[in-house]
């Protein structure tokens, strides 16, 4: 069973999604988050966010069951090359 989960964005993330998926994302102060209702709607905003880094393939197998597994974004940014600091 699947219930909604919050995932933590950068603030670049936040602004490159907000155009499309307003209703999903929030903002506590310096925080921003994305709901995931369920793992469609998390491999959809995931797959939207991979024009944020330039990267127009195909999400590798199984990035979004391990970002819901985690609670996080690390396996998707992992799979990206992205580094956070």
């Amino acid at each position: 069973m699947y219930s909604a989960q919050t995932f933590q964005l950068t603030k670049d993330e936040f602004n490159y999604l907000l155009p499309v998926l307003r209703n999903k994302l929030h903002q506590s102060g310096d925080r921003c988050y994305f709901i995931a209702d369920n793992i469609d709607a998390l491999t959809d905003m995931l797959n939207r966010l991979k024009g944020h880094y330039d990267n127009y393939d195909e999400l590798k197998n199984m990035v979004a069951y391990y970002c819901s597994k985690n609670g996080s974004l690390n396996p998707f940014r992992e799979s990206m090359g992205v580094v956070l600091s």
